[in-house]
């Protein structure tokens, strides 16, 4: 569950409330690096794509190169 405050996954900026989490990979992402596909919020298009697609089909993006990044929960 989001705490008072969170960081963003993908900018790693600090915000005062709670963020929104992808509906995919359930990272916690800011309005500005969301991406929106039919209402839903996602922390990228890969993330949207594979949610309603399936994983097995390449999206055809390089900017969305997925990093892992460790939460502190």
């Amino acid at each position: 569950m989001p705490g008072l405050t969170d960081s963003c996954a993908i900018c790693r900026r600090d915000f005062g409330f709670s963020l929104p989490r992808c509906g995919f990979c359930h990272r916690v992402v800011c309005g500005d690096c969301s991406s929106r596909m039919a209402g839903a919020i996602f922390c990228s298009r890969l993330c949207a794509h594979s949610f309603f697609y399936g994983g097995d089909e390449d999206v055809g993006e390089d900017s969305d190169e997925r990093v892992e990044v460790e939460e502190d929960e």
